[in-house]
């Protein structure tokens, strides 16, 4: 088939219009007119825009047939058509910075318009995107981009004028993602993982985090007053150094780590946390209420705690430096470590302990209850203690009672070891120790079962009978600078 009747059998019409100085027999009776068409085979054909004879010279020759509703003839090259942006069907992107990015990187067919197709191709903001953009101010019009759920590393920080945030899809955001730009309000509806995120955020104001369920190193030197996470479930290593915080909404938080340190929060409810070490230095935290925490760790220099409810409480370690907290019962405790310089604490009762130690300098410490521990450890400085009766008690460790300057009466029955300077007064043989510059007032002991008893276990005391080591007939237990000495009347006595 000739290209002529090629031409005739798809596109009579444009035959048609370009047959401007052809007659009937395809025989050119005078040059194509205007100068630019091109006579091939006795037809004046425009080779710049036609699709059939695209690049045609005067010999019909050298052209392309584009292929139809793929490609058009464009200055004689045969290239994707140019489409006519439908402004109802474009995106409405009201920020300068976000608009720009987005017609040179997502708008694939180059017609100024993001239809909902080049919308939905759009999965990610690459790292360091909009770093340093000054015109950036808000983020809301990526909610409109359906499939967009991630954005990486440094993508929006230092924009000084990014204030606030709205996020309604996005689910992954990579660390240090807005650093340094000056957010006050942030919304992300969607998120569940956040790590590495949000730290050093002095105008920080507010924050709804829905669905949040676990947050890691985020929220650190924050000028927060209020957090309320309905669903978190995981903190570790966030909100630490918040001053402003007060208010505090954790309803399903089960392991807290390291967190809310130096905090300004005044009460504390945690229905289901089981797993803490967080909370230290909050010295304005007055109550703690954890019905089901089974671990506790931490919560040290508590300076305003009056009242702590840990019904469920197994194992307990911290508390360290409370110095207005009065009472202490811990229904539940198995071992308990902590309380140390606790000067206002006058009753104690942890029925179930087993091993007990860390209530150093309980100085007004007058009531004990401690009926099923077998170690016993860290009572030093209890100087208001007048009584004590240990009934399971085994092991009495080295300076676990010392200076006890007020006891009078002390009862042991089941115990076998006690350690060296475990009830003394006067000096202390360890550096960590301080001395007790008070003589003790013990006067009777009841060991029936004692096996050993560890050098100056009793020193300075008023002690007037001597107290026989089973496991060495020949040594016996005194005060300091007093013997057992064999009287005539066959009776051991402290000389």
């Amino acid at each position: 088939m000739s290209n002529t009747h090629l031409f005739i059998s798809i596109c009579p019409a444009i035959l048609a219009c370009l047959c401007l100085s052809c007659d009937n027999h395809s025989v050119t009776v005078k040059p194509c007119l205007p100068p630019e068409y091109v006579d091939c085979q006795g037809t004046c054909i425009d080779p710049m825009t036609s699709d059939v004879f695209c690049g045609a010279n005067a010999d019909c020759e050298d052209f392309s047939v584009c292929a139809a509703n793929h490609l058009v003839c464009n200055q004689g090259v045969c290239v994707p058509p140019t489409a006519t942006p439908d402004p109802n069907n474009c995106l409405k992107l009201t920020d300068q910075a976000i608009q720009a990015y987005a017609l040179t990187n997502w708008d694939t067919d180059q017609d100024d318009c993001i239809s909902p197709q080049e919308a939905a191709a759009v999965t990610e903001i690459p790292a360091k995107t909009f770093k340093n953009n000054a015109q950036l101010e808000t983020l809301s019009d990526l909610n409109q981009f359906p499939n967009l759920i991630t954005i990486r590393e440094e993508a929006f920080s230092d924009c000084p004028s990014l204030t606030t945030v709205e996020l309604d899809l996005i689910k992954n955001i990579e660390p240090n993602a807005f650093n340094g730009s000056p957010i006050r309000h942030l919304k992300l509806t969607n998120i569940e993982t956040l790590i590495d995120n949000f730290n050093d955020f002095s105008t920080l104001a507010s924050i709804e985090l829905p669905h949040l369920k676990t947050i890691k190193n985020s929220f650190s030197n924050c000028s927060l007053t209020s957090i309320d996470l309905p669903e978190v479930k995981t903190i570790h290593n966030a909100f630490i150094e918040c001053p402003s915080l007060t208010s505090l909404n954790l309803p399903e938080a089960e392991e807290i780590r390291y967190a809310f340190d130096y905090s300004g929060i005044t009460t504390l409810s945690l229905p289901k946390a089981i797993t803490i070490n967080a909370f230290e230095r909050c010295s304005d935290l007055v109550s703690i209420d954890m019905p089901m925490a089974t671990n506790v760790i931490g919560f040290s220099d508590l300076l305003a705690l009056t009242s702590l409810s840990l019904p469920q409480a197994k194992d307990i370690i911290g508390f360290n430096g409370c110095p207005v907290l009065t009472s202490l019962s811990l229904p539940q405790a198995i071992h308990v470590d902590g309380f140390k310089d606790c000067p206002a604490l006058t009753s104690l009762s942890i029925p179930e302990a087993t091993s007990v130690t860390g209530f150093t300098s309980a100085e007004s410490l007058t009531t004990i209850d401690l009926p099923k521990a077998t170690i016993i450890n860290g009572f030093e400085f209890s100087k208001a203690l007048t009584s004590l009766t240990l009934p399971a008690a085994e092991t009495i460790n080295s300076y676990a009672f010392f200076c006890p300057t007020a006891l009078e009466t002390l009862n042991l029955p089941k115990a076998k070891h006690i350690g060296q300077n475990a009830f003394a007064t006067g000096a202390s043989d360890s550096q960590e120790i301080p001395d007790c510059y008070d003589h003790g007032v013990l006067t009777s002991l009841y060991l029936p079962e004692i096996e050993s008893i560890g050098e100056n276990a009793f020193s300075t005391n008023a002690l007037a009978s001597c107290i026989k080591s089973s496991d060495d007939p020949n040594q016996w237990a005194c005060a300091t600078e007093q013997w057992c000495k064999k009287g005539s009347d066959q009776a051991w006595s402290c000389q």
